[in-house]
């Protein structure tokens, strides 16, 4: 009976085991959506300043300030960037998928505007680290080294997306940057959740 009764017991732990592990395969991480609030209100204020320099066309007294071209860069550069800012974040803030997908067949992202959609992990070749430090701010990125990155590049029908994609080869070694700023998850935390997939599904 003792026997029975064990066996029963470790018949019940492998399948909870299973049954876990089944559950933990698929991992979202949905998007920032604070930060998108943010920036969606910043994009604001840029449409409303480049509305009002057009509209009110104020002079500094200043020779630099008050120069033509300046100006016009001023007003329609904010004017330009409100716009393109309240049209992305609008859609980034109501958007009802996941920034990423983590998956046993590899990730999934939607955080770009490439949309690159489904990378196998026996596509992926490392994931590394990387930051950019500016001024005011510190943009951190995954890069994911691919094995052949121009067949992500040669897929891309857009010519402009397909340019940046070659940038990123260029500056980053690999077409495909995840930026964490816009995922509700720490970089550190993200970082070790991809690295803990590619480990273990890299070869499957």
């Amino acid at each position: 009976m003792f026997f029975h009764n064990l066996f029963g017991f470790r018949q019940y732990v492998d399948f909870k085991k299973h049954h876990l592990m089944r559950d933990v395969q698929n991992v979202e991480i949905p998007f920032n959506k604070l930060r998108a609030v943010i920036l969606l209100l910043i994009s604001i204020l840029f449409l409303l300043a480049g509305i009002w320099l057009i509209v009110s066309d104020p002079q500094s007294g200043n020779s630099f300030f008050d120069n033509p071209v300046l100006k016009v860069i001023a007003k329609y550069g904010a004017l330009m960037l409100g716009t393109l800012g309240i049209y992305f974040f609008s859609k980034q803030l109501f958007r009802e998928n996941a920034a990423l997908l983590l998956s046993q067949d590899g990730v999934s992202e939607n955080v770009t505007i490439f949309k690159k959609g489904l990378i196998p992990w026996t596509d992926i070749k490392s994931i590394e680290d990387c930051s950019i430090r500016t001024a005011v701010s510190k943009q951190s990125f995954v890069v994911l080294k691919l094995h052949d990155p121009e067949k992500y590049i040669s897929a891309e029908a857009n010519q402009f997306k397909k340019n940046l994609l070659k940038s990123n080869l260029k500056h980053y070694g690999s077409p495909v940057l995840i930026t964490t700023n816009d995922v509700k998850m720490e970089h550190r935390e993200l970082l070790s959740l991809l690295h803990k997939y590619f480990e273990r599904y890299k070869i499957a």
